[in-house]
């Protein structure tokens, strides 16, 4: 009936029998049946609309649609679902729905295999690092360890890490480094590394290695033995392997198309891949591969024994703390540090007893009766805390702290307390805080603490010490002790009062000191504490004093001295007021005789000083205005006042005198002050030099005369020396100025006589005619002076260019006198034009210039001569290398400037160094010849038995003769090569038969006859 149901569907616009018949033609060689059976049921239910509340309901409808026992649907259901996908089923219409398009699950196996052999996946210990934990279901191994030893925070437990045969020795190091760091309370205490071993790597080797890094790691830290543990999870069969491929290429290594795709399979599969990496890790660890810093290998199968294994031997001295603050899961417990401080708080400062524990919250009374009371047992009878704690491994630390600082009196507390964390003790920071706490505030033995070498208070300590839940480390860190002996109160309190009897400032610096040495031996006790801090305080202020005596002693030296050199006015008396308050300070009962003294010799050279200059500078001193009479009064009383301490009366009186008379005659000084201001003045900012104009110092002189004139008529009634001072200088400028006028005018007076013979002194001439310009501005004689300058201007422009004329001297002297003719005319056709009268003769200028250039040219051309021509006694010592040197040289372009006498001297060097280099290259040749012929020794006697090709080398060599030879060496070298080439005639007629047949017809006939001659005489013969 399904092709009239695909056509019923059609007529009506359905599409469920088309995708039916779809599915049974496509998958037709993969359903058997009865899978065709249950697909056409699915159908008819969905045509039907049929839906049901539960897959179980609709399963039974299907199997009496279908017709199929109950075990055939369950398998054929399993079947459709599960490896074709054909059929899904679809909780939210409660139907099964048919899938045309689904994926097998034989092309999600094919396409998972390939991901997970893809040799870009990655390497699998990697893998193993990142997805260990989640996968493989490894996590903190929790121990006992904690509860038998009636501790109650969370750090005794091995945190996991993970690692492959690659990365183990890093993580090893980490695993060391975190494990040193790991105080808190909830930090693990142990480290367990997972370790990922391929099949192809060598285990044996692996833990040998691993064996050293950890032995490094021990030695590093300074412990024998330490809770790090590694795990070797050798995967022999690499079905762990086989697992982290598959889950990573299932998390990631689909795309979201593919996901969707194979959404049937994926999630099953990521089950299974879980499933089979747990089961292979359990497996890996059944067989115990496994090795702890400092253990060796461990026997114990269950991680949680050999856990606690570990922790019993790396922390044998740990001590109980049931602080049930800690017990939570977190075990932060912010709560519960609070109350540990509050308790260190207590135990340091002395307070803490039965009375105070009861006197606490139930929280707090609780905690601390649970661990101080009945843990430690701290308490004594009578309820106060003892010095020897009931618990032995309490009082065993406490003994082992004692040593450490009675030996080490530079040992810090953090030392300390990093060594309470450390095996063997393993305590944390709030085991550790209580037990610092306990160690500091026991009555025996009692100690002192230091922070950077300085005593402090217990609740100053306390106050810097603790933080919100901790200990500052940096203050620990900074903090010492020092054992409180027997007696010490005593000795200190009689240190003290003998201290703070003392007066002077050397004897409380002597009492400092003694205090240092004793502090070395014996702390400060608490008691005499704030007396002691009071006492340092106070000789470090006498120490600051002394200090500052010298520092004051050198400056008022220093002022005196100045003052006692340039002090010219009564502001002298201001360096003895400091020497006065100077010795009233050190004669208050706190200074030595000697201080005193040396105070006293500065007030008596100071009193002499003053005695001698005082007078005139009381005359100076004088009122100037009405304004200042109030300042005045001041001033002049106060060096009474000081003049009467310096214990000179006469002196004293004489300011007083001053004082009444120059404020009586205020008014008629007042009259002439603007001029004295400004005479003042003028003195003060005038200064006078060569390049002051004629202008200037004409109004100079104007100025000085007229403030002299005031300034004489104001003060005829006046005593005062100042103003007579500055009358003298006035006149003094004056006349400065006019001797300045003076020299202007022997300097204008000499331009006229200067004499022009070289550019530069052309230049030097023009500059002094500029700055005369400058001087004589404004006045008569300027017109002269720009004439010579306009003059000057001339000759240098003709300086210059003539200064580059090349040439040897002959040249330059014949250009420059043809030159300095027609200029001469052209000058002076100029100066009429201009009637400008020549200051100086252009003609005898210009012939000394020439003279001058013609003379450096020539001294140019001799150093010249002088450095590049040798003469013949030197060319004859030169090698023949130098003289081709020389030769060389001389034969370039010579310079231009060279003269004729320079020129003839050079073709002689060069005929001289000619002759040399011909000597000295036939001399070389000589000797070459000569060793060349040595070679020919013998070879006479050798030449009958040479063999052709010596023979023609031999001849070769002869013909190729150096030169040098003298007449019998070519004589006895011809004959050589003929003999030679009768010995290579006798061994071969090549060469005669080459040469015959070279000859002419008529050589041959010629010499045909003579070898008929030669053959009859030797036949003759025979």
């Amino acid at each position: 009936m399904l092709p009239e149901f695909v056509a019923a569907e059609q007529a009506r616009g359905g599409t469920i029998a088309e995708t039916l018949q779809g599915i049974l033609e496509e998958r037709k060689a993969l359903l058997s049946d009865s899978g065709r059976k249950v697909l056409a049921a699915s159908a008819v239910g969905l045509k039907l609309g049929v839906r049901l509340p539960r897959q179980e309901l609709y399963n039974y409808f299907l199997r009496l649609t279908a017709g199929v026992t109950e075990t055939v649907l369950h398998e054929t259901l399993t079947y459709l679902t599960e490896e074709l996908g054909l059929l899904e089923w679809n909780p939210d219409f409660g139907q099964y729905e048919l899938v045309q398009d689904a994926a097998t699950r034989g092309q999600f196996m094919r396409l998972l295999r390939s991901r997970s052999n893809d040799p870009n996946i990655g390497d699998v210990g990697t893998l193993f690092v990142n997805f260990g934990r989640t996968l493989c279901n490894l996590a903190y191994v929790e121990t006992s360890f904690a509860q038998e030893n009636a501790i109650t925070t969370q750090d005794w437990k091995f945190d996991p890490l993970f690692a492959s045969s690659q990365t183990v020795f890093e993580t090893i190091a980490n695993a060391f480094r975190d494990w040193s760091r790991a105080v808190d309370v909830n930090e693990a205490k142990g480290r367990i590394i997972y370790t990922y071993v391929k099949s192809d790597e060598s285990l044996e080797a692996l833990r040998n290695a691993t064996t050293d890094a950890l032995n490094n790691e021990l030695m590093r830290y300074g412990v024998a033995q330490a809770p790090i543990w590694v795990i070797y999870l050798q995967d022999s069969k690499e079905r762990l392997s086989e697992s982290l491929k598959r889950n990573l290429v299932l998390e990631r290594g689909f795309s979201s198309e593919e996901k969707e795709r194979y959404r049937r399979f994926v999630a099953a599969e990521l089950s299974r891949a879980q499933s089979v990496a747990q089961e292979e890790t359990a497996a890996l660890l059944s067989e115990g591969h496994r090795q702890a810093a400092g253990f060796g290998e461990l026997k114990v199968k269950r991680l949680t024994k050999a856990g606690q294994e570990i922790f019993a031997r790396c922390y044998p001295s740990v001590v109980p703390f049931p602080f049930d603050g800690f017990a939570t899961g977190s075990g932060a417990g912010s709560q519960a540090k609070r109350d540990v401080l509050e308790l260190v708080r207590a135990l340091v400062k002395g307070e803490l007893n039965d009375e105070w524990i009861q006197s606490r919250p139930v929280r707090l009374r609780n905690r601390a009766g649970q661990v101080l009371a009945n843990a430690w047992r701290i308490l004594d009878q009578s309820g106060n805390v003892s010095s020897v704690p009931g618990n032995p491994k309490v009082k065993s630390v406490l003994e082992q702290m004692d040593a450490w600082h009675r030996d080490d009196p530079d040992r810090t507390l953090e030392q300390t307390r990093k060594a309470l964390f450390s095996p063997p003790f393993g305590l944390n920071i709030a085991s550790a805080s209580l037990l610092l706490g306990l160690f500091l505030g026991r009555r025996v033995p009692r100690w002192r603490i230091s922070v950077a070498g300085e005593a402090c208070d217990v609740s100053t300590w306390l106050g810097h010490a603790l933080k919100a839940s901790d200990f500052d480390g940096k203050i620990l860190g900074n903090s010492t002790l020092q054992a409180i002996s027997e007696g010490a109160l005593e000795r200190w309190q009689s240190l003290i009062d003998s201290w703070q009897s003392a007066s002077r400032h050397r004897q409380r610096l002597e009492f400092y000191r003694q205090a240092k040495l004793m502090e070395k031996e014996d702390p400060v006790p608490d008691e005499v504490l704030y007396k002691f801090e009071k006492l340092i305080d106070e000789a470090l202020e006498s120490q600051k004093q002394l200090s500052a005596f010298e520092h004051r002693s050198e400056e008022i030296q220093r002022e005196l001295e100045r003052r006692l050199q340039r002090e010219n006015s009564i502001g002298g008396l201001s360096v003895c007021d400091r020497i006065l308050g100077f010795h009233e300070l050190v004669t208050n009962g706190e200074w030595e005789e000697s201080h005193i003294e040396e105070v006293e010799s500065l007030l008596q050279v100071a009193r002499q000083w003053v005695a001698k200059e005082g007078p005139r500078w009381i005359e100076r001193s004088v009122c100037r205005s009405p304004q200042q009479v109030a300042d005045y009064r001041k001033q002049m009383d106060k060096a009474e006042n000081t003049l009467k301490k310096l214990e000179l009366p006469n002196l004293a009186a004489a300011a007083e005198q001053q004082k009444i008379h120059s404020i009586s005659h205020v008014e008629d000084r007042f009259k002439y002050q603007s001029a004295l201001a400004e005479a003042k003045q003028l003195v003060d900012v005038t200064s006078i030099s060569s390049r002051s104009t004629i202008v200037e110092l004409d109004d100079l002189r104007s100025k000085a005369k007229r403030f002299t004139e005031v300034l004489e008529e104001g003060g005829r009634n006046q005593m005062d020396s100042e103003l007579q001072e500055l009358i003298v200088q006035l006149k003094s400028l004056e006349g400065k100025a006019s001797e300045m006028v003076s020299e202007h005018r022997k300097s204008l007076a000499k331009l006229y006589d200067a004499e022009i013979y070289s550019l530069d002194s052309a230049y030097q001439l023009r500059s002094q005619v500029q700055r005369l310009r400058e001087v004589f501005a404004e006045q008569r004689d300027l017109d002269d002076i720009e004439d010579a300058r306009r003059q000057l201007d001339k000759v240098c422009n003709d300086f210059e260019a003539w200064t580059d004329l090349s040439g040897g001297p002959e040249q330059v002297e014949a250009t420059l006198g043809r030159a300095i003719a027609e200029r001469c005319g052209e000058l002076d056709q100029w100066c009429e034009q201009e009637e400008v009268e020549p200051l100086w003769s252009f003609q005898e200028i210009y012939k000394r210039f020439a003279s001058e250039r013609v003379a450096a040219v020539k001294e140019k051309a001799a150093l010249w001569a002088r450095g590049f021509i040798p003469d013949n006694e030197s060319i004859q010592a030169l090698s023949l290398e130098e003289a081709r040197y020389k030769m060389n040289t001389l034969e370039q372009e010579l310079p231009s400037y060279l003269g004729q006498s320079e020129l003839d001297i050079v073709q002689v060097a060069r005929e001289s160094l000619s002759n040399r280099i011909a000597q000295l290259e036939q001399i070389d040749a000589r000797e070459v010849a000569r060793t060349w012929f040595k070679q020919l020794s013998g070879l006479d006697d050798r030449a009958d038995h040479l063999s052709r090709q010596e023979c023609e080398q031999t001849l070769e060599e002869l013909r190729a003769a150096p030169e040098g030879l003298v007449s019998q060496e070519k004589e006895t070298l011809a004959a050589l090569v003929c003999r030679i080439e009768a010995r290579l005639d006798e061994l071969d007629l090549t060469d005669i038969v080459a040469r015959i047949r070279r000859l002419k017809p008529d050589s041959l006939h010629q010499l045909a006859d003579i070898l008929n001659e030669i053959l009859e005489c030797n036949q003759g013969d025979f």
